[in-house]
């Protein structure tokens, strides 16, 4: 047993990826749409979906049951579109299907392809969240939230900070 728990343990050390890897796969968008796009070009880009609103942040969803990260997805599984209050894509969140296996084996894959330089998020939830470093601007993050009777969220996150908006204090009612 305990040459099991050290080659694990040297498993997770080997892990390594080239510094500016998460910048290199995510610096134009995601799924075909650049940062920044309104919703009606992601709408354009990816039909089908349905516009929301949750806590004052536009959203834009599809049921989305493609494989990523080697992991299979179901078809009922979803990806989630988030714009600032300028109308432009600033992050996207993706289900994937629920239970612990898939989060660690989806935590293995990022570390394997991103590094293993995350760190937890606290957070009052109760919930398992980690984010990357932010790279030019992007930030990974990867949840597992528990629920009632063996059910829960896994989910990988997406972030990009694009530069403010140019507005000015008129356009912004403070003439």
């Amino acid at each position: 047993m305990k040459h099991i728990a050290i080659a694990f343990v040297f498993q997770l050390l080997s892990f390594s990826a080239v510094a500016g890897n998460i910048a290199n796969v995510f610096s134009e968008g995601i799924f075909g749409v650049k940062w920044g796009s309104n919703k009606y070009q992601v709408m354009e880009a990816i039909p089908g979906g349905k516009i929301g609103d949750e806590f004052g942040i536009v959203t834009y969803t599809i049921k989305d049951g493609r494989t990523l990260f080697g992991i299979e997805r179901r078809k009922n599984n979803y990806a989630k579109f988030n714009f600032d209050s300028n109308d432009r894509l600033v992050g996207a969140t993706i289900e994937f299907p629920d239970s612990t296996e898939i989060y660690g084996a989806l935590l293995t894959k990022i570390n394997t392809t991103f590094g293993q330089n995350f760190q937890p998020v606290p957070n009052s939830l109760g919930a398992a969240v980690v984010k990357w470093p932010e790279e030019e601007g992007i930030t990974l993050l990867l949840s597992y939230i528990s629920g009632m009777f063996n059910s829960g969220s896994v989910l990988f996150s997406i972030g990009y900070r694009l530069q403010p908006a140019n507005v000015s204090k008129d356009e912004l009612g403070f003439k």
